[in-house]
C-alpha cells in the first residue's frame, strides 16, 4: 500500500497542483485550499481522486480557475466556498459538465421561534423569503418571547437575534441582542429567555417587534450568515388590551395623565366616546361631571374626599 494511500484529509495553500495529482489517492475523504492569490486546478486534479472523497472546502483571496476535467461529474461530495464569486465559479463548472457535486456557502440553514401569547405557545418556523408581517389580530395583555433555534452548516462562535420594538408609525431604534448556545456545526439555542417584550409599554397600544438573526462569522467572510426575510427583518405586530383596573385611567393606556380628563370632556361636550376604555369612575352608571372630579383627585393624589 503506498502511502497516498493512507491520506484521508488534505489541506493545501498555494502550492500548485499537478494534473492527475491525487489519482493513486484512493481513500482521500476531504481536501481543503486556503489560496492568498489566484490559482488554476489543473486537468484530472480530483477527477480520480477516489471513492470515497466527501467533502471540498475551497478559500480562496483571489480569482480561481477550474481546468476541464479537473473535477469528477459523477460523485455527489460537498463542495464548501465562502464568496459569491467562487460560488459562481464553481457553480458554472458543475452546469458544464453536469457534476453531481453540492455546492453550497456558509449559512444559516433554519430557524425556528417560541412565543407565549397570553398563555398560548406559539411556534414558528421561519422562511427567509415571502414573510409578510405577522400580525396578531385580537388584543393582548401579554406576549412573551421564549427562545430560537438556529442551524448552521459550518462551525461558527456564536449565532444571535437581535430586536427591537417601535410603536406605531415609528422607527425601530436601538437593538438588543439575545445570544444563543451551541456546540459549533450543528444546532444552536436560546432556550429559556422567557422575554416579556410587552413589559413597560403603553396599554391599548400598538406595536412592532423588529428581529433578525445573524453570527458574527459573517462579518468575516461574507453577508450569508445573516438569517432574515429576503434582506428585510422579521416583523410581529400587536395591540396591547386597554386596561380597566387602574382608578382614574379613562383611556386605558394604564396611566393617569391629563388624557383622560380630556377623554372624559369629549362625551360631556362632543357625545365623543371613541377614547373611553372605563369612563365611569365613580362607578353611578353614567359619565357625567362627576367622573371628571374624581380623575382630577387621583391626579392631584387626593382621595376625592
Amino acid at each position: 500500500m503506498s502511502a497516498q494511500d493512507n491520506i484521508k484529509r488534505l489541506y493545501l495553500g498555494d502550492v500548485q497542483l499537478l494534473e492527475n495529482q491525487f489519482l493513486n489517492y484512493s481513500e482521500l475523504n476531504a481536501i481543503g485550499f486556503d489560496l492568498k492569490k489566484d490559482y488554476t486546478l489543473p486537468a484530472g486534479c480530483l477527477l480520480n481522486a477516489g471513492e470515497h472523497l466527501e467533502e471540498v472546502d475551497v478559500k480562496c483571496d483571489g480569482t480561481m480557475t477550474l481546468t476541464a476535467n479537473s473535477l469528477p461529474a459523477d460523485k455527489a461530495f460537498e463542495v464548501m466556498v465562502y464568496t459569491q464569486e467562487m460560488y459562481d465559479v464553481w457553480n458554472a463548472y458543475k452546469l458544464a459538465y453536469n457534476c453531481e457535486y453540492i455546492l453550497s456557502m456558509p449559512a444559516i440553514t433554519a430557524v425556528a421561534i417560541a412565543a407565549t401569547v397570553d398563555g398560548e405557545t406559539v411556534s414558528e418556523q421561519l422562511p427567509q423569503e415571502g414573510f409578510d408581517m405577522m400580525v396578531i389580530e385580537e388584543p393582548i395583555s401579554e406576549l412573551i418571547f421564549n427562545g430560537f433555534s438556529a442551524n448552521v452548516n459550518i462551525d461558527v462562535d456564536e449565532i444571535f437575534m437581535d430586536y427591537a420594538i417601535a410603536g406605531e408609525g415609528e422607527e425601530p431604534g436601538d437593538f438588543t441582542r439575545i445570544n444563543a448556545t451551541g456546540n459549533g456545526n450543528g444546532e444552536w439555542a436560546a432556550t429559556e429567555v422567557d422575554l416579556n417584550v410587552t413589559d413597560g409599554l403603553k396599554k391599548g397600544a400598538t406595536y412592532t417587534l423588529y428581529f433578525t438573526f445573524a453570527s458574527s462569522y459573517c462579518n468575516l467572510i461574507n453577508d450569508n450568515l445573516r438569517y432574515d426575510n429576503d434582506g428585510e427583518m422579521y416583523k410581529v405586530q400587536f395591540t396591547l388590551k386597554p386596561s380597566t383596573d387602574i382608578p382614574g385611567d379613562v383611556d386605558g393606556d394604564g396611566y393617569v395623565t391629563s388624557a383622560d380628563i380630556t377623554a372624559l370632556y369629549g362625551v360631556l361636550l362632543l357625545n365623543d366616546y371613541s377614547s373611553i376604555v372605563n369612563g365611569d369612575q365613580d362607578g353611578d352608571g353614567v359619565i357625567t361631571s362627576s367622573d371628571v372630579t374624581t380623575v382630577y383627585s387621583i391626579l392631584l393624589g387626593s382621595d376625592g374626599e
